[in-house]
């Protein structure tokens, strides 16, 4: 049994699909070979071929094992084998059903809960590889250790969503919630990654010919409008989890980047000099009228 429910009926089918093939194999080898010399050969090479991909393909581990076991029981104990056959196919049925009906019962883990931390993890990352590569056309250019962290940090994000979102599809459909804004989250994040990368292509032949820090407003906008758009995925409900609030608060404690270089920023100092003016214009007016006094 796995931790999600996809995972469970995906190792559940490797697992009853891979005993009934081996246990074919090891039917036909036993019917037809009776030398212990040889059958204790193809034991060995079954137990290789066990051990060989049981980190990389269940479904082949699995048709090895159960010749693997076979053979070593027959070997040991030359009695009937379809005995030993028939108890391994009921055993194998019994635990997959058991396992199948627990993980939808007792103990559902499903991809909806826990897809907001992939979410905000890619919009995050996006954020950092964006903001690296776009500080070349500013003048500012990350280290080559520091771009090619938030690259890998990125592709890996996009990956881990996309793995999320496919598991989701192959669980039962009303537990797919919201599967189209899911979908077209998880197509955006792809486009974006895929315009950041295009961008960080230019950056040897152009960026330091044109750099300049007149971008910056752009760039900061660019960055604070995909940080509002991570942390409303959790407020539109598209999923709930919380591991994404958590980093969103912890990203909301940094001090803001060069702040006073956006928009924003000029505009607030502008009101600020406004105010000030007046303040004193207000206080120069009431100076004179005293002293007319």
């Amino acid at each position: 049994m796995k931790p999600v429910h996809s995972l469970t009926k995906k190792r559940n089918f490797e697992r009853l699909m891979g005993t009934l093939g081996g246990a074919l194999v090891g039917l036909v080898i036993l019917y037809f070979i009776k030398d212990p010399r040889v059958l204790f050969v193809l034991m060995i090479l079954f137990m290789i071929g066990t051990y060989v991909f049981l980190r990389t393909n269940y479904l082949a581990a699995v048709i090895f094992t159960t010749p693997y076991v076979l053979l070593l029981f027959h070997l040991l104990y030359p009695i009937d084998f379809r005995t030993i056959l028939t108890d391994r196919v009921i055993d194998t049925v019994i635990g997959s059903v058991i396992a199948f009906l627990a993980n939808i019962l007792i103990i559902p883990s499903w991809e909806h809960e826990r897809i907001t931390d992939y979410m905000t993890g890619a919009i995050e990352a996006n954020i950092d590889y964006f903001r690296d590569v776009a500080g070349a056309f500013l003048g500012r250019p990350s280290t080559v250790h520091q771009y090619k962290l938030s690259r890998k940090k990125a592709f890996v994000a996009l990956a881990n969503l996309s793995d999320a979102f496919g598991r989701m599809l192959s669980e039962p459909r009303r537990q797919q919630k919201r599967i189209t804004d899911m979908h077209q989250f998880v197509v955006s994040n792809h486009m974006l990654t895929s315009h950041t990368a295009t961008l960080a292509y230019y950056v040897d032949p152009f960026a330091a010919k044109f750099a300049d820090g007149a971008y910056e407003p752009l760039v900061n906008d660019i960055v604070q409008k995909a940080a509002v758009r991570g942390g409303g995925v959790e407020r539109r409900g598209l999923a709930s989890g919380n591991g994404g609030a958590e980093r969103r608060a912890a990203r909301a404690e940094r001090p803001t980047e060069q702040a006073d270089g956006t928009a924003q920023g000029r505009t607030r100092r502008r009101r600020s000099q406004c105010e000030a003016k007046g303040t004193n214009e207000k206080e120069r007016g009431t100076t004179l009228r005293r002293s007319s006094l």
